[in-house]
């Protein structure tokens, strides 16, 4: 079985959102657990909403947003390149309530990111910041 590693650009614009799913849904039979699925899912939408409304706040709509889909026969890694300044990511999720009070506006998606994957980080390359998730497949 070949596994798929492919990428995608899209701009700064909630709108995009669209796009990134249809393009992450291509891959989706290659998953055969549907929860872990959905989970990366969901987790994707966090991460690139994040970066259009926070990382890239006062860029112009122009400015790129790089996603990297890397499918192994034992992992699913997902790669979210923003512009942005950079952010302590792991210092921010120690902050976190263990319980999340439904009705708060925000903070809601990086706990789920945090709960659901095997490993995250954000990491200063050059002048760009890097999202990573990594989930492994259960067997």
């Amino acid at each position: 079985m070949k596994y798929p590693h492919t990428s995608l650009t899209v701009s700064t614009n909630l709108q995009a959102l669209a796009e990134v799913l249809q393009w992450f849904s291509q891959f989706r039979e290659e998953c055969s657990d549907p929860v872990f699925w959905l989970q990366s899912e969901i987790s994707l939408v966090e991460i690139f909403t994040n970066a259009v409304r926070h990382a890239h706040r006062n860029y112009p709509e122009e400015t790129p947003i790089d996603i990297i889909l890397n499918l192994q026969a034992d992992r699913l890694e997902l790669k979210v390149w923003d512009r942005g300044q950079p952010f302590d990511l792991m210092a921010y999720l120690q902050t976190l309530p263990d319980r999340i009070d439904p009705d708060r506006e925000g903070g809601r998606g990086l706990k789920i990111i945090k709960e659901v994957s095997d490993q995250v980080s954000y990491t200063r390359h050059h002048d760009r910041n890097c999202f990573t998730m990594i989930r492994y497949f259960k067997s």
